[in-house]
């Protein structure tokens, strides 16, 4: 008897030191463990973070609800807001009128490089339409590029030189 004793202690001895899961086994499961209590971790610190935005909130709310003061700061700094964005309206709409209200024959660009355009435009009618109320040049691409080509044709490209 004593020694089925002494074999049996030898053998819940063994198992204690060994014990009964795999070191593979108990580093996962620690893992796991240890990565559920970042996450709860992060959880609490998020659950805290909302409930003082919540706290902030209330707080506005509350002033804004029971301050008279409040409400007519908001008044004033909305009814600012307003007239200035109605002047702006108002200039924009003078603008508008003013560029509508402008003779068409009027020039878009000064005189002297109106009048320089101008001069460029009956020197190549062949490569460039100018049309001086809006202050638009146009190259004729027909006859800037050779048929087929991608390339620009000699007279386009000393043409291109002397406009830039």
């Amino acid at each position: 008897m004593a020694r089925m004793y002494h074999w049996f202690g030898c053998s819940l001895l063994s198992f204690a030191v060994v014990g009964c899961v795999s070191q593979e086994k108990y580093n996962a499961l620690k893992m796991d463990r240890d990565q559920y209590a970042e996450r709860l971790a992060a959880a609490e610190r998020q659950a805290q973070s909302a409930g003082a935005e919540s706290d902030a909130y209330k707080r506005q709310l509350d002033a804004i609800m029971h301050g008279a003061s409040d409400k007519d700061g908001l008044l004033a700094n909305l009814t600012g807001q307003i007239a200035e964005l109605q002047k702006q309206n108002d200039e924009l709409n003078r603008k508008y009128a003013e560029a509508m209200n402008r003779p068409i024959n009027a020039v878009a660009l000064p005189a002297e490089l109106n009048s320089a355009l101008n001069e460029f435009a009956r020197q190549n009618p062949d490569l460039v339409d100018f049309d001086s109320a809006r202050g638009v040049v146009k190259f004729k691409s027909d006859v800037t590029f050779a048929a087929g080509s991608a390339d620009v044709t000699p007279k386009a490209r000393e043409a291109i030189s002397r406009f830039a």
